[in-house]
């Protein structure tokens, strides 16, 4: 599998709308390139479905960016897909995420990001149901 920085930000939008319902082309948008976009392989599918694929300015494979899970994950059924996670990490040149439910006390991790900059950020699965209490927190360390 792999992940890819696209350019073309009026290509990108315009085929997102054209995915049928029921599935989700996530496109993070990169922080420092204007109108590229990060993608996973099953977003880029979805995309290139609408016309000739998309050219990468560049591939990574999805092992670049490691997914550390802690010991006491909760409400995984709400977890994101993994492209998601490391696309959004790279979208703002992170270099791996630590996924977070519960810290060592048991206690829900909170944390309100200043900026969709900030590395500690929360995410879950598009159509999931919310979690039972607060939310999911993963930090992309920068390198």
């Amino acid at each position: 599998m792999s992940l890819y920085l696209v350019e073309g930000k009026d290509e990108v939008l315009r085929r997102r709308a054209r995915v049928p319902s029921g599935q989700v082309a996530e496109a993070w948008a990169d922080h420092e390139v204007a109108g590229a976009f990060w993608l996973g392989e099953e977003s880029k599918r979805l995309l290139d479905a609408d016309g000739p694929p998309l050219s990468p300015r560049l591939t990574l494979p999805d092992e670049s960016v490691p997914i550390f899970y802690g010991p006491r994950l909760c409400d995984v059924d709400s977890l994101p897909r993994e492209e998601s996670v490391r696309t959004r990490a790279l979208s703002s040149r992170g270099m791996a995420v630590a996924w977070i439910t519960l810290d060592r006390f048991g206690e829900r991790t909170m944390y309100e990001p200043a900026s969709m900059h900030d590395p500690v950020f929360y995410l879950r699965r598009v159509g999931a149901a919310p979690p039972t209490s607060g939310v999911s927190s993963a930090r992309a360390p920068k390198p």
